[in-house]
Formats: C-alpha cells, sequence, structure tokens
C-alpha cells in the first residue's frame, strides 16, 4: 500500500507559499508605497495626478465631491443674509500654514479667538466629536472663529503647530499668533474644553493686559517657515 501526504492547499498557489507569507507580502506593499511629493501635499486630492491621491482616489469619487459643493453653494445662496448654521458654513478648514495665518489675520481684525480642530478621517473618536464642535462654533459664534484640519491633507501644519495627536483642539489669541491652550478632545473631555473656551473668552476681555504676557508666540516662527527659502533671513 502507498500512502501520499496531502500538502495545504496554499502550496499550489504560485506565490507565495503560505498565509502568513502572502500577509508578509502584502505589508511590505503597503510600506514601500511612495511618499506624496512635497510639491502635491498642500493639493487637494482631485487636483493632484492620480498616483498621488489619498482621500479621492477615482475621477468618479471627484465628480462627486463636485456635484455635492455645488449644492451645497445653491443652498448657501438661498440662505443669504441669514445666520450660520450648517458644519460648512460654522466651521472651515485649513490646509497650509499660510491659511491659518491668514485665519488668524482676519480673527484679528475682528477681535475674536480662533479655535482649531485637529482630526482625521479615519479616526472614530473624531467623528464621534463633529456635531459636538458644530455646537461650540455656535454658541461661541459671537467671539471664537472656529476651523479644523485633516491629519493627512495638513500634515505640514499639524507639525508646524506641533500636533501629535488626533482629535486635538487648540485656541488662539490672534495677535502674535499665541497658542492659549492646546489638548486632546475626545468625547469624555468636551466638558472641560467647553469651560477652557469660556474662560479664555472672559479672562481675554476682563484681564486683556494679562494675556498679552501668556501662551506661546508663533507667529514669527510660523512666517519664517512658510516663506520661500530664498526670502528667509541667513
Amino acid at each position: 500500500t502507498m500512502l501520499f501526504a496531502v500538502a495545504p492547499w496554499w502550496h499550489f498557489l504560485p506565490f507565495p507559499t503560505s498565509p502568513s507569507s502572502r500577509l508578509r507580502c502584502q505589508t511590505a506593499v503597503l510600506r514601500e508605497s511612495p511618499r506624496v511629493p512635497a510639491r502635491w501635499q498642500a493639493t487637494p486630492d482631485c487636483e493632484r495626478p492620480v498616483r498621488w491621491r489619498e482621500v479621492l482616489i477615482t475621477d468618479e469619487d471627484c465628480k462627486l465631491q463636485r456635484e455635492e459643493a455645488a449644492v451645497a453653494a445653491q443652498a448657501a445662496a438661498a440662505r443669504a443674509g441669514q445666520p450660520a448654521t450648517t458644519y460648512s458654513e460654522l466651521v472651515h478648514s485649513l490646509v497650509t500654514v499660510e491659511q491659518f495665518l491668514a485665519a488668524n489675520e482676519r480673527a484679528e481684525a475682528r477681535g475674536r479667538l480662533l479655535a482649531v480642530k485637529f482630526y482625521s478621517q479615519r479616526c472614530r473618536a473624531c467623528l464621534r466629536i463633529a456635531a459636538k464642535y458644530r455646537r461650540l462654533a455656535l454658541d461661541f459664534s459671537s467671539g471664537v472663529d472656529c476651523y479644523e484640519a485633516e491629519q493627512r491633507s495638513a500634515r505640514p501644519l499639524l507639525d508646524a503647530l506641533g500636533v501629535t495627536s488626533v482629535p486635538t483642539l487648540q485656541i488662539y489669541r490672534p495677535h502674535g499668533v499665541v497658542m492659549l491652550t492646546s489638548g486632546a478632545y475626545r468625547p469624555e473631555e468636551l466638558p472641560r474644553v467647553d469651560k477652557r473656551v469660556r474662560t479664555a473668552l472672559r479672562s481675554i476681555r476682563e484681564r486683556p493686559g494679562l494675556w498679552l504676557s501668556r501662551g506661546e508666540r508663533l507667529e514669527a516662527t510660523l512666517r519664517e517657515q512658510s516663506s520661500p527659502p530664498s526670502t528667509r533671513p541667513p
């Protein structure tokens, strides 16, 4: 009698020889994915070459985004003259350091504070706080300009502002781009964050001189980072 050993099914595949090796192979491919060149990092996905897109991968994705933007624009035109209420009207996106500095200039001209929420599209906690951040923007609409920056699309901005985890909320006094507070913005932290915003608003109004000497001044450093290399001081 002759006995034959039956090999596992994966031995008959042309490559790799086991499930674990297949996993290692796939992991290696992910690790070797090319990094988006610096020239495209601040460019919206749909304006990049297809190979460098990160979120909106296909032309169909971009088409849907344009259609949604057109609908939102029509709705905004219909509400012209009415107070902002939707998330996109209350919370604007930031991608670059230049946009962040411009937002500070606008807030300073209006005598307001500036809040920035840093989040990731792949973060569940970030998605859970979106409605809460809209509520914060509504509650403090008389004194705070609210923005948000997405981790992947605004990576240079997060690096410049020292953001190492998401969700994070930072509050700034625009004059001199002074960071007043920075901290986690997870669901369980919301009451504490709300209190920090109220305290900052009240303190600046009641004791403005005290806050001029507090916080971390970032304007000079950020402007130097955002300027072309040829214009930077030696």
